[in-house]
């Protein structure tokens, strides 16, 4: 009898632990969807200073799991800011790991940070820690995209 009440225990548990699992997984990309606008960085815990054309750089979180960034370079002829081509994959999460897949052979792993207003990316980039803030600007997207 202790046995099959242990069992069936046990069970409940693996159960409810995989479900709270899942719903973390879901409160958090319900939380990240939407438009952020870059508005810090630290690269190795030193504050960079960033240009009025990098403040441009705009990530997106769809609810359907999509990832966009676009953002902006300064032209070194014409020093003028120009968009950059956007670059678009999924992203998924696994607590507060996030992972983005950008390629086939590009994807980057990251932690989130999260408030309500604003979003904090620690990622590590050619062997340097760089963690950028971002600030919600746009809250719940669906994107609709259209081939």
């Amino acid at each position: 009898m202790k046995a099959s009440v242990f069992a069936i225990l046990l069970i409940f548990v693996s159960l409810t632990s995989c479900e709270t699992e899942d719903l973390n997984k879901i409160s958090y990309e319900k939380e990240v969807a939407g438009n952020w606008q870059l508005i810090t960085e630290k690269i190795n815990g030193q504050q960079q200073v960033l240009s009025s054309c990098d403040l441009r750089q705009r990530i997106t979180f769809t609810l359907n799991g999509d990832f966009f960034n676009n953002s902006s370079k300064v032209n070194d002829s014409t020093l003028e800011c120009e968009a950059v081509p956007e670059v678009s994959g999924n992203f998924s999460f696994n607590t507060n790991r996030i992972t983005i897949d950008i390629s086939e052979e590009e994807s980057q792993e990251g932690i989130v940070i999260r408030d309500q207003n604003q979003l904090t990316i620690r990622t590590t980039e050619d062997s340097k820690i760089v963690e950028r803030d971002y600030k919600r600007v746009e809250s719940r997207v669906n994107r609709i995209i259209i081939e």
